[in-house]
């Protein structure tokens, strides 16, 4: 479905589908992405980059639990729960939120975040004394040596911070993220070989 085969709006339709790969990029679909994406539980990939997009991003995509890839760029649409133009470094502030999800096993989403509490501001408030506090105890094992994984996680929610920063020019680059994840990764590996 991609390669400018497709013009027009994108149907509030969309929703009923079930697939779990959409891949609507490369075409000339504009207006506003409907709310109704969200309903595509089984949605693993969605890519809707290089259209003419506009408006928002709906927060309903914060309800798709099995999403692993998503792309935007190269529309005019707004970063997800942000007022900002769309950039190129938006699928590192994706990346950034995804990885602050896994460590907290909270959503952007979520009912608790109001105001300006959000899931980048939540964490950002736990460094480094209070990280255990917001860490999803399935993480956590009685085996592992509790300042060490201290460290790591500490390491791991700097990482989703760097990348989800409001600014776009502000965000780590996708080459710096995967090197630091290599050595938290690294260094895993080598404190579970001492045990």
């Amino acid at each position: 479905m991609e390669n400018g085969q497709f013009g027009g709006v994108l149907p509030d339709s969309v929703g009923n589908l079930s697939v779990s790969y959409l891949g609507l990029g490369l075409n000339k679909l504009y207006g506003s992405i409907p709310s109704t994406i969200g309903n595509l539980e089984n949605l693993t990939t969605l890519a809707l980059n290089d259209n003419l997009f506009t408006g928002p991003i709906p927060s309903s995509i914060g309800h798709l639990h099995k999403l692993q890839r998503l792309s935007f760029l190269n529309n005019s649409i707004s970063e997800y729960g942000l007022g900002n133009e769309m950039s190129t470094s938006g699928d590192v502030y994706s990346y950034g939120i995804m990885l602050l999800e896994m460590i907290t096993r909270k959503r952007p989403t979520d009912i608790m975040f109001e105001g300006d509490l959000n899931l980048h501001n939540f964490a950002m408030n736990a460094l480094p004394q209070h990280v255990m506090e917001i860490v999803d105890p399935v993480l956590l094992t009685e085996e592992r040596n509790d300042s060490k994984m201290m460290e790591y996680l500490i390491s791991v929610i700097e990482i989703g911070l760097a990348c989800s920063t409001e600014s776009p020019k502000d965000r780590m680059s996708i080459d710096i993220v995967l090197h630091e994840l290599h050595l938290v990764k690294n260094n895993i590996l080598k404190a579970s070989m001492d045990i």
